[in-house]
């Protein structure tokens, strides 16, 4: 093989990797944060197909190398236990899923450290990032100012989450600045205050309050190298000095009435009707949160079990189903203990040291070319570690960290750091090419390729599950549930392991009857067919037990509803539908002291229920 032909070989599947990581930092960003399950799927795929493609450059390049990072222990220690808790865990299927996310956050961040490896493409995933982020927030503003929405939240579920992203690409413009040349500077700094202008209007308090610490910490930084931002021609620090001034001065007086307002409850206890919740809210959570952590003594459940552990203690807020702690940290230790939340804050403090002793490097023993563009490279991380130490910082308080989207663009910039850091190690040299394929070479691409074809697949499958599930709740919402019950058990067949897809169509199937009421006892022993296999591969889902309970009450199997309901007010004690359901049945029973008893916890959430009081007058005569 000539060396042009190597070139071009090589050059086919840089390129190919770096369009597939540019469209794994667009479209989650796009698709609600990527929260939905078949986005999570897509991701893992590009993941994979990545990964596949770096392995066949290790093969024709004839080696294979990883660059080793100061992060790898705390990600393996992580790692470690991430796995514990998915092995020690009150729902298996749920805790593979998060495992694997998991692991695709990692495997981006060393994709990142391995493959982005010059300044060059450094600067350019970095500016991806930034446009990313304007597109974003022009978006939201054309709606805002539509009247679609009230806040700019263009396509995130949640004000705050879109907050978090802007929080994580806010400081690269605002680094870059410092680092691109005049022209290109002036376009950094009109994006810092497009997206300066995003945060602002999101209505985030938590996503101010995050930022403006790590803004803090960003320009003590700056401070400490000071020598750094002001190199260069006198007339570009004149610039860049004016520029700043004049911005931050636009930004004091067109602070709207609104924003103004809604900075007035930061710390208001009372629900305030601009934008999300209010501390009444999230401090009965947290309050919940610790007491279920200090109930399983400091140690963890498993990963993403905290919405079938926390029913419970919801005594406050009984209609609200809360799928997370709006606390990381809380969230991670209610999942994972101790072990794995302080697992997390080891992966922090470490990259915190790294950047340190970076920015602490002056390049004495470089040339005086290379000590330059060091100082710029010392800028990046600086902006880099703002972007982390701000979405740290806001997952006190909520929970950015369950969005894939920003956890992506997490891990990444956290790789570019890493990557910039590397340039100026000395451990980190080129290896030689080999001559020939080593049998080492071989196996590891052999050994690699059964393990990702594998990997693919089953990714592939689950990704068609979910396929047929939106198929299906298309024909669903339309009530042709004739059409939809065969999407539902084709996702069966893709995932057999999703007890959700088993709920579905035992649902479908009860409704079914209302199509072909002759076939009644046919559908209601289907659909109980399908809760049971539901049931038989999620103990902790309290909405399987009502709605098996109520096909068995229906079909005249009483024997059974009483421990399906016991197994349903455990796990959610405070549901007024469960309690309805369950006292209603003992009371046709003739079961009147646990009729009182149920509906006596049922006054308790709602005291001033009449019929309620009349049926346990009735059941006290």
């Amino acid at each position: 093989m000539n060396n042009n032909t190597y070139i071009s070989g090589l050059k086919s599947i840089i390129i190919p990797v770096d369009i597939l990581l540019i469209c794994l930092l667009i479209f989650p960003v796009v698709i609600y944060g990527g929260v939905q399950q078949y986005v999570i799927y897509l991701i893992h795929i590009i993941t994979l197909i990545i990964i596949s493609l770096l392995i066949i450059k290790g093969f024709i390049e004839k080696k294979f190398s990883f660059h080793r990072t100061p992060l790898d222990i705390p990600f393996l220690i992580f790692l470690a236990i991430s796995i514990f808790y998915t092995i020690k865990t009150v729902y298996f299927y749920g805790s593979f899923l998060e495992l694997c996310k998991i692991l695709n956050y990692i495997a981006v961040y060393y994709i990142t450290v391995n493959h982005i490896r010059d300044r060059k493409r450094i600067k350019f995933f970095t500016w991806i990032m930034v446009i990313i982020a304007t597109c974003l927030t022009l978006y939201g503003f054309k709606l805002y100012w539509e009247g679609i929405n009230k806040m700019v939240t263009p396509s995130y579920v949640c004000h705050n989450h879109y907050a978090g992203f802007i929080e994580l690409c806010l400081p690269l413009s605002i680094a870059l600045i410092f680092t691109e040349e005049k022209a290109i500077s002036i376009g950094a700094a009109i994006i810092s205050v497009i997206n300066g202008f995003g945060l602002m209007y999101s209505m985030s308090r938590g996503g101010w309050m995050s930022f403006i610490a790590a803004f803090i910490l960003m320009v003590i930084l700056f401070i400490w190298k000071k020598a750094n931002l002001y190199s260069g021609e006198k007339e570009r620090k004149v610039f860049i000095t004016n520029l700043i001034t004049w911005v931050l001065i636009l930004i004091v007086f067109s602070i709207p009435l609104l924003v103004k307002e809604r900075a007035k409850t930061i710390v208001q206890i009372e629900k305030n009707e601009i934008g999300s919740e209010a501390l009444s809210f999230r401090i009965p959570v947290w309050t919940n949160s610790l007491k279920m952590i200090q109930d399983q003594n400091y140690l963890g459940r498993g990963l993403g079990s905290f919405i079938y552990l926390y029913a419970p203690y919801n005594k406050e807020m009984p209609d609200i189903f809360m799928n997370a702690a709006h606390s990381d940290y809380l969230q991670m230790t209610v999942e994972t203990g101790l072990a794995g939340v302080l697992s997390f804050l080891f992966i922090l403090l470490m990259f915190y040291i790294t950047v340190i002793k970076y920015l602490k490097y002056k390049g004495s023993d470089l040339s005086a070319f290379t000590r330059e563009l060091v100082k710029k490279d010392q800028i990046l991380v600086i902006g880099y570690t703002t972007a982390i130490t701000s979405l740290s910082l806001h997952g006190i308080g909520d929970f950015n960290f369950q969005i894939p989207a920003n956890v992506i663009y997490f891990f990444m910039i956290t790789g570019l750091a890493m990557s910039l850091k590397s340039l100026t190690d000395k451990k980190d040299i080129m290896e030689k090419e080999n001559t020939s394929y080593s049998k080492t070479t071989i196996a590891v691409t052999a050994l690699s390729s059964i393990i990702l074809l594998t990997a693919l697949f089953i990714t592939g499958s689950l990704l068609g599950g979910e396929l047929y599930l939106k198929k299906g709740e298309k024909y669903e919402k339309n009530l042709l549930w004739e059409k939809a019950l065969p999407c539902y058990e084709t996702s069966i067949k893709c995932s057999p392991y999703n007890p959700y897809y088993y709920s579905i169509a035992g649902y479908i199937s009860s409704k079914m009857i209302l199509i072909e009421k002759d076939k009644k006892d046919f559908w209601l022993k289907k659909s109980i067919d399908y809760y049971r296999k539901s049931l038989a591969l999620n103990k902790m889902e309290s909405s399987t037990y009502y709605y098996l309970g109520n096909l068995y009450i229906e079909q005249g199997q009483d024997r059974e509803v009483p421990e399906l309901f016991e197994h349903m007010i455990k796990l959610d004690p405070y549901n007024r539908r469960y309690l309805l359901t369950y006292g209603s049945f003992c009371q046709l029973k003739g079961n009147k002291s646990k009729a009182i008893e149920i509906y006596e916890n049922y006054l308790i959430l709602r005291p001033g229920d009449r019929r309620v009081k009349a049926a346990i007058d009735r059941l006290n005569q």
